[in-house]
């Protein structure tokens, strides 16, 4: 009697939220509910599909109904019946497809990660290094490797991205150079680096990976904006081929594959493949998503039978885009030549970063990046990657069409008419990762399990902070729990939000208040 009535009473208050938009439970024992979602996740996610919104963002299959295989995932959806391997014991299908993952690459070992890139920087981290170790740590690392050092309590030896003393816009390359006098000032043995950027900035790997091995230590990459490197002679080499131990790579950011779809490398006998096997199993989900990997093996197929057609016609796209785009006289286009004269690196060109930098509109009013992206969606119906103080990201992959490139340029070009110089250029703002950051007072796991309390973000200078704060994307800290709150890092801080930037971290997402460390 009483499951009837439970029943009864769960369609009935199933009715009442179907059919009415401000009628509460409160009358029967429940919270009040009011309607407050027109569509669904899923009807919006239709209405995107069929709209004319081009995206020049990730996942690199770019919606494109080349994937139309995968429109209907629900029967594709399965666990580990018979027949279809498991991905945490492979041994037939799953373990052949990994193996021919590695050939493809040119790895020793590849995982596939359907957890993202995330859980691969997670278990390379926590399987190459002790408790409490010290690691060589590129400052410009996204929170996810921030994560690992957390988890393990390690601490960082810090390398900096190169910068310049002229406006440069973006974030460099790692030296060889940084990271040799940084292993001599700590002895640390674990060498973690971001390459490429997320704008597209390529390290020398073969020279780094030289230092780290002459001291016997270990170099992971993260490569998860560069899976789609060493499939054509114009981009980069992959890390892979050029030294690194333990490379990961995000498929869904440049190559056509569903998102959360990724890969590790063991590139080397160093990599201490078993520990970091281990730490797999505990940051992937244990119930791992065939849909995914479907995705993940028919990207693989499709770059070894039909990759070398793919990437002529893109780079073909994108040399014709770089071209015109040169007719720009207010907004600039990075481009090779730029980033090597500035950084002495190589560049990814599949990134393209569009700079709105000293501009204003025709009233005088500040033109930067947040009215570019607002203009090029709005009037234009292109969705960026990523918007920054002075600059955009348009994302791309061999999935983008000639369509969608000359769509941008042309947006570009109009909205290129409209600007104007001021006299004055404004500073072009780094957003992250500046040698600005504040000394580490304590460890990220002091900090964040520590004595803590609330305090004004305005009261925060000279502080510890308890807490993140970073813009995203990217993903990469401004302010690390532990890290000394300096003058310099608050008004940058403050200067994001003033211009709108998407800032994340802290608890209070107005940033008004910041949880900081207790030390006596």
């Amino acid at each position: 009697m009483h499951g009837k009535y439970y029943c009864r009473k769960v369609l009935f208050v199933y009715k009442i939220i179907c059919y009415t938009k401000t009628e509460t439970l409160q009358n029967y024992g429940y919270y009040k509910v009011q309607e407050i979602i027109n569509k669904t996740l899923h009807e919006k996610l239709i209405e995107l599909g069929n709209s004319d919104e081009y995206a020049f963002h990730m996942p690199g299959h770019k919606r494109n109904e080349t994937q139309d295989s995968f429109m209907n995932i629900m029967k594709m959806d399965i666990t580990e019946i018979k027949g279809f391997d498991n991905l945490h014991c492979p041994e037939n299908i799953i373990k052949n497809e990994q193996e021919f993952a590695a050939q493809l690459y040119g790895a020793e070992k590849t995982f596939f990660l359907i957890n993202g890139s995330t859980c691969g920087i997670l278990a390379a981290i926590c399987g190459t290094t002790n408790d409490n170790d010290t690691i060589i740590f590129a400052r410009n690392s996204h929170k996810s490797a921030y994560h690992a050092m957390y988890l393990k309590g390690l601490r960082a030896t810090y390398v900096y991205p190169q910068q310049t003393n002229v406006k440069s816009y973006i974030l460099g390359a790692i030296s060889a150079a940084d990271i040799e006098v940084a292993m001599e000032k700590s002895n640390a043995k674990v060498v973690f680096i971001t390459s490429p950027t997320y704008e597209g900035v390529v390290s020398n790997i073969e020279k780094i990976a030289a230092v780290v091995h002459k001291r016997d230590g270990i170099l992971i990459v993260d490569e998860a904006h560069g899976s789609h490197l060493g499939f054509h002679p114009d981009f980069p080499a992959s890390a892979v081929k050029q030294g690194a131990d333990i490379v990961i790579q995000s498929m869904h950011k440049t190559l056509p594959s569903l998102t959360q779809t990724a890969l590790l490398h063991i590139c080397s006998n160093k990599a201490m493949q078993s520990r970091v096997k281990e730490y797999l199993q505990i940051f992937q989900t244990s119930s791992p998503s065939y849909v995914l990997m479907a995705s993940m093996t028919r990207c693989l197929h499709m770059l070894h039978g039909h990759g070398k057609d793919y990437f002529n016609k893109y780079q073909e796209h994108l040399q014709n885009f770089y071209k015109k785009a040169t007719e720009l006289q207010k907004l600039f286009v990075l481009h090779k030549d730029y980033v090597s004269e500035q950084f002495h690196a190589d560049w990814d060109a599949s990134k393209i970063v569009i700079c709105a930098d000293g501009l204003t509109d025709r009233k005088g009013v500040p033109y930067r990046g947040k009215e570019l992206a607002k203009d090029l969606l709005e009037k234009y119906r292109l969705q960026m990657e990523m918007i920054s103080e002075n600059y955009v990201l348009a994302m791309t992959s061999i999935y983008d069409t000639e369509e969608g490139f000359d769509r941008l340029l042309h947006a570009l070009k109009e909205i290129d008419k409209t600007l104007c110089h001021k006299n004055e250029l404004a500073k072009a703002y780094i957003n992250y990762a500046e040698k600005t950051a504040g000394n580490a007072e304590l460890s990220i796991k002091v900090a964040i399990e520590g004595k803590q309390k609330k305090i004004l973000w305005k009261d925060g200078i000279g502080e510890i902070s308890a807490e993140y704060i970073y813009l995203y994307p990217p993903g990469s800290p401004i302010l690390v729990p532990g890290e000394k709150i300096t003058e310099e890092v608050w008004k940058k801080i403050e200067k994001y939000k003033e211009i709108g930037l998407n800032i994340q971290g802290p608890s209070d997402p107005l940033l008004n208040e910041i949880y900081i460390a207790i030390t006596s």
